[in-house]
């Protein structure tokens, strides 16, 4: 019987990992895929699922570069979070984790800098990618965990970062 429900639920499991359905934020993991009708137990997978989902936080006062930044990153195996304000993005620092800072440099309410060194104070671990075209090298005093990306951008530099920054990814 075992054949048969592992056979059963290969056919309804998706080929590709980024085939599988996008979950709410705020719940766990759940199994799309329940046991096959007759089988006592679940079915293990060779598909790699991360223990946690990867979140990031993506800050910038311009709506057009937060929202083409969020477009780049949803097909990722990541949780994106967007905020048009750096009090949004301390607001959600404080509520939940966030693995990966993604922060304009320039803006009204905060600087990036002072943001990222707040959010580091609130989530020492985090990553932080700050992004500006107000500069044609990297801004001075970056932390270990920073780096600096100069906009206008290709998508294919930002994953790159993304992949530095976030190796599970």
């Amino acid at each position: 019987m075992e054949g048969a429900c592992a056979k059963q639920a290969m056919a309804t499991a998706p080929a590709r990992a980024h085939d599988i359905p996008r979950l709410n934020l705020m719940n766990n993991i759940v199994s799309e895929f329940p046991a096959p009708v007759g089988c006592a137990h679940g079915v293990e997978s060779n598909l790699w699922m991360p223990d946690r989902a990867r979140t990031v936080l993506i800050v910038d006062d311009d709506p057009q570069i937060l929202h083409l930044v969020e477009r780049m990153l949803r097909p990722r195996a990541i949780n994106v979070l967007v905020a048009p304000r750096p009090g949004e993005a301390l607001l959600i620092c404080q509520r939940q984790p966030v693995h990966l800072l993604i922060s304009d440099i320039a803006m009204p309410e905060m600087d990036g800098h002072k943001l990222a060194e707040r959010v580091l104070k609130l989530q020492p671990d985090i990553a932080v990618l700050l992004i500006s075209g107000h500069f044609k090298d990297d801004p001075p005093s970056l932390k270990p965990q920073m780096k600096f990306l100069k906009k206008p951008f290709f998508p294919s530099q930002l994953l790159q970062y993304l992949r530095e920054l976030l190796p599970e990814t």
